[in-house]
């Protein structure tokens, strides 16, 4: 199977990032983006370069990673504290576009390795209707929602 591996591309996620790309690729899969010998020289930064990127420019290397996303059979989210950013948030609306699309695009699945902040919210209402007030009222004034979204702010 091919797949792309996204996720926060600093410490301490990367590490562990690059961690799930070895296990996958040492059951047999082929890991499209990122390399497992990847070095990133800017993690943090809106687009993350590594070496060898250094001459690219950042529509370059976010056009090649959301490529890669297309070309895969799934897209793997890696991140182990289930907090993401604008960046993967973007990737994963790109990965759910290529699988809704009427183009041709392999990708059918998007794995979590930890489920979102705020998951058991959509959980909870999976057989009914979430509506934006029910989703902010809970959000802001269940405590479980509260700490989820505490890790944002660190």
């Amino acid at each position: 199977m091919n797949i792309t591996v996204g996720g926060r591309f600093n410490e301490p996620n990367w590490s562990k990032l690059i961690e799930t790309v070895k296990k996958l690729k040492n059951a047999g899969h082929t890991i499209l983006a990122p390399s497992e010998n990847s070095v990133p020289i800017n993690p943090g930064e809106d687009v993350v370069l590594f070496q060898g990127d250094e001459n690219k420019t950042p529509k370059e290397i976010t056009t090649f990673f959301l490529n890669c996303i297309k070309k895969s059979d799934a897209y793997v989210v890696a991140d182990y504290q289930g907090v993401y950013g604008r960046d993967v948030a973007f990737e994963i609306g790109y990965a759910v576009g290529a699988i809704i699309s009427i183009e041709e695009s392999p990708l059918k699945r998007i794995y979590f390795t930890e489920p979102p902040a705020c998951y058991n919210l959509f959980l909870k209402y999976y057989k009914s209707t979430l509506t934006y007030e029910i989703f902010k009222a809970e959000v802001f004034h269940n405590s479980e929602n509260v700490n989820a979204l505490n890790m944002y702010e660190k």
